[in-house]
């Protein structure tokens, strides 16, 4: 990476990145703490076993399928968490612009949770790819999602919507509330700036349809 693009990291993206690692810790946290109290309730039957009483096979099935499903949740857990540390191993690939925006709303739906938010990402029905640097458009996407979701209306939901142009990618964030707001917020974003110039992308605000725009280049052939 060039000068630019590590101060770019330094300036928001060890923050992106601390961040969304405490919300991926948290979710692992809850899912042993889970597992745990199923442990302990197979613990109290074994017990209540050794005392004469008789074995529950139902119960146990249901505690097993508790904890099973935990491990899967882990599992798609660390592998996201996988992505997401590797995303900053090459400085341009191409990406396949649904799979990022899907990690994006998947590593910041612990915090839209608690902010009682519903994220919907509504996706073509054809793959949409670009070449581009994987980690600063996750981390553009998530500082536009991170300030839309301080204005949405009070049906708390934000629609997030990719489209295909020819020369450039369009990504919209929808919601009922004041979000042009969040649009100004963004605007005074040194780091969100510095990304966009990196990335040659843009963002407006769309009166008329009340959604924030990000327009990404797409980088010309030859």
């Amino acid at each position: 990476m060039n000068t630019e693009s590590w101060d770019i990291i330094n300036q928001g993206g060890l923050r992106y990145f601390g961040d969304m690692t405490a919300s991926i810790s948290h979710e692992i946290k809850n899912c042993l703490a889970i597992m745990n109290e199923n442990a302990g309730l197979l613990q109290d039957l074994l017990a209540a076993v050794q005392t004469g009483r008789q074995l529950d096979l139902n119960q146990i099935d249901q505690i097993s399928n508790r904890i099973t499903k935990q491990i899967y949740r882990i599992d798609d857990i660390t592998k996201r968490m996988n992505v997401f540390s590797h995303s900053v191993d090459l400085p341009e690939k191409t990406i396949d612009v649904g799979e990022v925006l899907n990690l994006a709303v998947l590593l910041g739906s612990r915090i839209a949770s608690n902010r009682m938010i519903e994220i919907k990402l509504i996706l073509p029905k054809h793959k949409i790819f670009l070449s581009t640097q994987f980690f600063f458009l996750l981390h553009l996407v998530w500082l536009i999602m991170d300030s839309t979701m301080t204005a949405v209306g009070p049906d708390k939901t934000m629609e997030i919507k990719p489209v295909d142009q020819i020369s450039e990618l369009k990504i919209s964030f929808c919601s009922q509330g004041n979000i042009k707001k969040g649009f100004e917020s963004i605007l005074c974003s040194q780091a969100a700036q510095k990304t966009m110039k990196t990335l040659s992308a843009q963002l407006i605000f769309s009166e008329t349809d009340n959604e924030i725009i990000l327009k990404v280049a797409k980088k010309t052939q030859g």
